[in-house]
């Protein structure tokens, strides 16, 4: 008699199903997973235009401040001058103060002396200056030409080092021709080249407070539309 077949269940295992790559992020991931090098920067971004936007008043009152400073600057170069000599008498003065501290505290150093030397030359030369103005307006204005002819000197230096990599090294040779003869000019006539020197400075200050004042009204807009868009959600 005939044994029937019984039927043997295949060994091949059932299909599962396809699993997703863990390298693949799903749509509905939010983006602020995508690193903690990506989560701080647009933190540190968001911080940073929060604090423009709550402090534009800051803005405001210092542009103000800077272009009512370039205007009396042009209509009183004299005056402005005689601020400009006393801030420089008084940071010579400041700066001889901690380099006399420095080296007093460090006297254990080889060369202490060497900057105690220099602090009190910056005390000297500041109080001075403090106390005699029309000596520190000179000393500003030949400061000013100094530094003039030794930054044209610098930059005809460094166009000369360049020339064989670059075909416009000739902008610095421009700039630094023009530097030295500003600082002739200046050293020459310092009477004519203190109210250039004035009229250079009250132009940045009135730039730099127009600025400055249109920062601040578009930082203060943009905190008011962020008010409206958030009441707005609010009411949803």
């Amino acid at each position: 008699m005939a044994t029937p077949e019984v039927p043997i269940p295949s060994a091949q295992a059932p299909e599962r199903p396809a699993m997703a790559s863990g390298l693949e992020r799903p749509a509905s991931e939010p983006a602020a997973n995508a690193g903690p090098a990506g989560r701080a920067g647009e933190v540190s971004g968001s911080d940073a235009a929060t604090l423009c936007r709550r402090t534009w008043w800051v803005f405001l009152l210092g542009g103000i401040a800077s272009l009512a400073f370039g205007v009396l600057a042009i209509a009183r170069p004299e005056v402005a001058l005689l601020v400009l000599a006393l801030f420089f008498a008084a940071a010579v003065l400041v700066d001889g103060v901690a380099n006399v501290v420095g080296g007093l505290l460090h006297r254990q150093k080889d060369g202490w002396w060497i900057v105690l030397a220099i602090g009190l030359l910056g005390v000297l030369v500041g109080a001075y200056a403090l106390l005699n103005p029309p000596v520190g307006v000179a000393a500003f204005v030949l400061l000013v030409a100094f530094q003039a002819v030794a930054l044209g000197v610098f930059l005809l230096l460094l166009g000369w080092r360049v020339r064989q990599r670059t075909q416009r090294e000739w902008l610095l040779y421009l700039t630094g021709a023009l530097s030295i003869a500003f600082g002739v000019l200046i050293a020459a006539d310092p009477v004519a080249g203190s109210r250039s020197i004035v009229y250079f400075v009250a132009g940045w200050a009135i730039a730099t407070g127009v600025f400055r004042i249109a920062f601040a009204l578009r930082a203060r807009r943009a905190g008011g539309d962020e008010g409206t868009g958030g009441e707005a959600r609010a009411a949803a």
